[in-house]
């Protein structure tokens, strides 16, 4: 059986709109390459960062496997997620994620991979 938890800084909306997303993300995920081991993801919010900027690394320690998602506010922590999940083999489409029954957890590198976007204020605005 596969299993995950989710380890946080913060508690506040948008973190813990992060946890719900990974929680809905790996419903359907059947099998990952990390074994028997238990996969964690750590959500950190680090106003040392660069703003808008966000990284994702991952880690090993023993029967463990840490997907460390930090960002410089809330936000940036679930642009993370999102890009952590993009690496790990699921695609985000306008009409939804198209989920992977296979979670490539390797593919998220044990250096931490920073993100410094070049479109600072991402979404859809509606306010026009």
């Amino acid at each position: 059986m596969l299993k995950n938890k989710i380890i946080m800084n913060s508690d506040d909306e948008t973190i813990l709109y992060a946890t719900n997303e990974i929680d809905q993300l790996m419903l359907d995920v059947k099998e990952w390459d990390i074994c028997d081991k238990t996969l964690i993801f750590n959500l950190e919010v680090d106003q040392s960062m660069k703003k808008y900027s966000y990284s994702v690394s991952r880690s090993t320690l023993s029967n463990e496997v840490h997907i460390i998602l930090k960002g410089q506010s809330s936000t940036e922590v679930l642009h993370g997620v999102y890009f952590a999940f993009e690496k790990m083999g699921f695609v985000f489409d306008i009409s939804g994620p198209i989920k992977s029954k296979i979670l490539k957890v390797m593919n998220i590198l044990e250096t931490e991979e920073i993100i410094n976007p070049s479109v600072l204020k991402r979404g859809i605005s509606t306010g026009l």
